[in-house]
């Protein structure tokens, strides 16, 4: 625990605080008031310009159809009027009461009239008295109505109406009506539209100033009371860095700080356990690794075991550190050994501890027992042993093979063990059988009668004993290797020695497992039978 809480002290936080939260808070706030305010100016005089321009343009298309309607009916009035005194050449009189119309209304500009010949014989402007004009009145008897340019750059309208004494046309009369008086309001519409948005402005500048003060005043409250315990945690968490594991927060708040708060110490808590619980890890491996090298010892190494007749060569591989597979040989006599292969329900520590418990049990029992000892009675003394140690808890299936070195007669039994393959020549033929046995596992209770088998092997024969780890790991398609897979490979090895055909089968299943992490111990031992 002191190591590593000095390998943590030395680890000091790094980087300097160049902006603080308060600031960040401040600025963000002030900010955000800053730009809802001038959205809200800019918006609200965008608005106040659209109204005031809509005004506009309604007073204009208004004025412009109260204008067509006075011109049209003061035109149509002056040719009804004017026309008896245009047929009796009475230009005197339609002078006058030009002039008086003229006098009445100052935004008619021009007034002139022709006579059916299209001479002009009255008109505003003296010198245009005598030219010709051409009117559509004139040829089509139709009022004419169209906006032409005026003085200054304004609009006017030019209507020109047939003067018509019955059905006798006597001649047409223009008026230019002048719509300056338009231009005129919409200036004064467009100098109130500058005012009302400078008021606008400056209301919104006055309110904005208001609204940015107190924005900071606010933000600097709210920065305070968040940035002040995070200060407190981040001192917390410093002294933590730095080895503290004793520190710990006082914040009572009930919001999110506070529980980061709570969670910080509970951290820290959780620090000293782990602390703790690494220390005791680190000694858990270290005692592991015994474990393991205690195990290994419980198999024999991958070096070709030659048993007379038969050459064995194994191959060992647990899941994790600790497995509950395992494989050895006993010396009955100068004659027999027994092969035992057995594997122990999942794998670790207590599956290992078992296997242990079994190696010693068939070690003691061959020692005590020498010649006299038979597949049966080993078989029924590991069940016991399995009983006692295992409780029911932890069970295993174990394959008993009893060996005659000079002869190659085998008695066997099995209690719930994958069954043994024998790969033998006939007619030139490999034929695969299997050494079957009956039995139940090992552990399960005391009871149990388990039947032993006998066989015969012949020059050539190639014997395979395996752990189901063998065939039920998986590739990473979720593929088991499979019994056929297996007893396929084992006819091809039928032609190589044990320690080939050993290489070989476990080559095939890591190609076939693709590099997955095991799901459960892999053992399997070749025995290949010499010619004499």
């Amino acid at each position: 625990m002191d190591e590593a809480v000095d390998h943590r002290a030395t680890a000091q936080p790094q980087g300097r605080i160049r902006f603080s939260i308060t600031n960040k808070i401040i600025v963000a706030v002030v900010l955000l008031v800053g730009v809802v305010v001038a959205l809200f100016a800019i918006l609200g005089g965008i608005t106040q310009r659209r109204i005031y321009d809509e005004i506009a343009k309604r007073a204009r298309d208004r004025g412009e159809r109260s204008s067509r309607m006075q011109l049209r009916a003061l035109s149509r009035r002056l040719a009804l009027a004017l026309a008896p005194a245009l047929a009796e050449n009475n230009y005197p009189y339609i002078r006058e009461v030009v002039k008086r119309t003229l006098a009445d209304d100052r935004n008619i500009e021009h007034i002139a009239i022709a006579n059916s010949d299209s001479t002009i014989v009255v008109d505003t402007r003296a010198k245009r008295i005598g030219q010709k004009v051409k009117e559509l009145a004139l040829t089509s008897k139709r009022e004419q109505l169209r906006t032409v340019a005026s003085k200054g750059g304004a609009k006017a309208l030019l209507f020109a109406a047939p003067m018509m004494v019955g059905e006798q046309l006597q001649g047409v009369i223009r008026v230019r009506y002048s719509l300056a008086f338009l231009e005129r309001q919409l200036a004064e519409y467009a100098k109130e539209r500058d005012s009302t948005t400078r008021r606008l402005a400056l209301r919104g500048l006055l309110i904005g100033g208001v609204s940015l003060l107190f924005g900071a005043l606010l933000s600097v409250l709210v920065a305070i009371s968040i940035t002040r315990p995070i200060k407190g945690l981040a001192s917390t968490a410093s002294q933590l860095a730095r080895g503290n594991l004793s520190a710990r927060t006082d914040l009572a708040t009930r919001d999110e700080l506070g529980a980061l708060g709570g969670v910080l110490n509970h951290m820290a808590d959780r620090l000293i356990l782990l602390v703790s619980e690494t220390a005791q890890r680190a000694r858990l491996s270290k005692e592991m690794e015994v474990a393991a090298a205690v195990q290994e010892s419980l198999v024999p190494g991958p070096a070709a075991i030659s048993l007379g007749l038969v050459t064995l060569a194994g191959f060992y591989r647990p899941a994790e550190v600790c497995g509950g597979d395992w494989w050895n040989i006993f010396y009955v006599d100068d004659r027999r050994v027994m092969i035992v292969i057995g594997d122990v329900t999942g794998h670790g520590v207590s599956s290992a501890m078992l296997t242990a418990s079994a190696k010693s049990a068939c070690d003691a029992m061959a020692r005590e027992r020498g010649p006299k000892l038979t597949v049966l009675g080993l078989m029924q003394t590991l069940n016991h042993v399995i009983y006692q140690v295992g409780r029911r808890q932890l069970l295993m299936t174990c394959n008993i093979t009893m060996l005659d070195r000079a002869t190659g007669h085998v008695e066997f039994g099995s209690a719930g063990h994958p069954l043994p393959y024998i790969v033998s020549m006939q007619d030139g033929q490999p034929h695969l059988r299997g050494l079957i046995a009956r039995g139940n596992r090992l552990g399960d209770r005391t009871d149990w009668n388990f039947k032993i088998e006998t066989d015969q092997l012949q020059p050539d024969d190639m014997i395979l004993w395996y752990t189901d780890g063998l065939t039920e790991c998986e590739n990473p398609r979720g593929e088991e290797f499979g019994e056929k897979r297996l007893r396929n490979l084992l006819v091809q090895q039928m032609r190589h020695n044990a320690s080939s055909a050993r290489d070989k089968l476990a080559s095939a299943a890591d190609d076939f497992y693709r590099g997955k992490a095991q799901a459960d111990d892999i053992t399997f031992v070749v025995g290949k039978v010499e010619r004499t």
